[in-house]
């Protein structure tokens, strides 16, 4: 039973293939990938691009920066991984609070310098507020790096945003040249490392100087002392939080700018079988920053039916025949049917025709039709006729075809009647009936098509 599944599943894999036509947005060019060096290279006719039948088709964009672009394909929006505009926005937020937080901690530092003064010349109280002060400003360094963090983001954003590096290669390059590569997130992560060990001394050195004053019973100081550790460790928290964002953000754009599979934009797959099956073009819409352009392509393969309406020219006519008057005889005699054209009987039929569907607006298939011919506009022939068909055109098609035709046809009746034998008391009338017969025929119809909208399975 498990063979017997995989066997239909691959079956299934083999009959509906992937196909995706690929435009290089860059070369403003169709390209296919060369199975042998790997590489994409440019389509010599892209005329002859087409869909088949029975695979999953898709449109890809090569080439394209979609952090600097928005693409629209097929109705569906293909958007950037990482929203540059609402990343900018939050640049600016994050730089205004990040300068409040570092402008509170500068603050503390330097009421630390002033209870370091009122302390007075000796005494551990004094040795503990120079070393607070020490270990605060080592801090304050540290921490002022964040701003170092935030450039680097604003800079990686900025070059993420310019669509003229439009591939992994450019884009890593530009980003080289804007000294943002991997050993710079390195620096930024030491940096943020240093900054959370110098806030753990400087928090330590907080708890000795709050008690080496209450020991030397300078609550004054102490509470001084307490209260800015609060808005220091308050501030580092904040701090601490946006550092470890930024950080986070520039790794993830890093990652992101230097990935090759991000330059194309695919779109989703229209499966050319079931009830999409029936399609003989697919049209692609595709919207680049605002700017349309519509692909066509015509699809290959699948059976068609399709129909038309024409002149046929049935190479086969009435016998005529008349009585000849001699005296007392009633001679039966057959008209000479003279030319070529006498010989023809023109109708005008309907033809369905079945063909194998192309790419070319050439397809050669079966036929069947239904003959109707008209005398005088009263007397109705029906007759069918089947063979094979030339079809030219994809849109309106102008459709040869040849083959069979069988016409009913007025033909002596057998047994009853004989050519050169008198009948004195019958109507000319009355030797003749209506008998299918075959004969060759050519017609030349036309295919007036209307294009509808078949809603694909995705």
């Amino acid at each position: 039973m498990k063979t017997l599944l995989m066997l239909l599943l691959l079956g299934a894999a083999l009959t509906l293939r992937a196909q995706v036509i690929t435009y290089d947005y860059a070369a403003r060019t169709y390209v296919s990938l060369n199975p042998g060096t790997g590489k994409y290279i440019p389509v010599p006719d892209t005329s002859k691009l087409h869909l088949l039948y029975g695979t999953n088709s898709s449109y890809c964009l090569l080439n394209i920066n979609p952090f600097a672009q928005k693409v629209l394909i097929n109705t569906k929006l293909y958007s950037m991984t990482t929203p540059i505009p609402a990343q900018l926005l939050a640049l600016f937020s994050i730089k205004l609070e990040a300068a409040k937080e570092l402008t509170n901690t500068d603050e503390q530092v330097k009421e630390m310098v002033n209870v370091e003064k009122d302390a007075g010349g000796a005494g551990k109280l004094k040795t503990a507020m120079d070393s607070l002060i020490a270990e605060c400003r080592d801090y304050y360094r540290k921490a002022r790096k964040i701003d170092d963090a935030l450039f680097v983001k604003e800079r990686l954003i900025g070059t993420m945003g310019d669509k003229r590096f439009y591939d992994a290669v450019t884009m890593q390059t530009a980003l080289a040249n804007r000294e943002i590569n991997q050993d710079t997130i390195n620096t930024l992560k030491a940096d943020f490392e240093a900054f959370d060990k110098a806030y753990d001394k400087v928090a330590t050195q907080y708890q000795a100087a709050i008690k080496a004053a209450h020991n030397a019973n300078e609550k004054d100081k102490e509470a001084r002392i307490s209260t800015a550790l609060n808005q220091v460790d308050k501030s580092y928290r904040e701090l601490e939080k946006k550092y470890k964002n930024t950080l986070a953000d520039i790794g993830q754009l890093f990652t992101d700018a230097i990935n090759s599979a991000n330059y194309s934009v695919k779109s989703l797959p229209v499966k050319l079988a079931g009830k999409a099956g029936d399609a003989d073009e697919v049209e692609y819409e595709v919207n680049i920053d605002d700017q349309q352009f519509i692909d066509p392509f015509p699809v290959k393969g699948g059976w068609k039916i399709d129909y038309s309406v024409g002149p046929v020219a049935n190479f086969i006519a009435d016998d005529q025949f008349f009585f000849e008057v001699s005296g007392d005889k009633n001679t039966l005699r057959q008209r000479d049917k003279g030319g070529l054209f006498s010989t023809i009987t023109p109708t005008v039929s309907s033809m369905m025709h079945v063909f194998k569907r192309s790419h070319t607006g050439f397809a050669v298939g079966g036929l069947f039709g239904i003959n109707a011919g008209f005398k005088e506009f009263t007397d109705i022939k029906l007759g069918f006729l089947t063979g094979v068909s030339a079809i030219f055109g994809r849109s309106q098609k102008v459709i040869v075809s040849t083959g069979v035709s069988y016409l009913p046809i007025s033909r002596l009746k057998e047994g009853q009647y004989v050519v050169g034998t008198s009948y004195p008391a019958v109507k000319i009338d009355e030797v003749t009936d209506r008998a299918l017969r075959p004969s060759w025929f050519l017609a030349i119809s036309l295919g007036i098509t209307k294009r509808t909208v078949i809603k694909p399975t995705p």
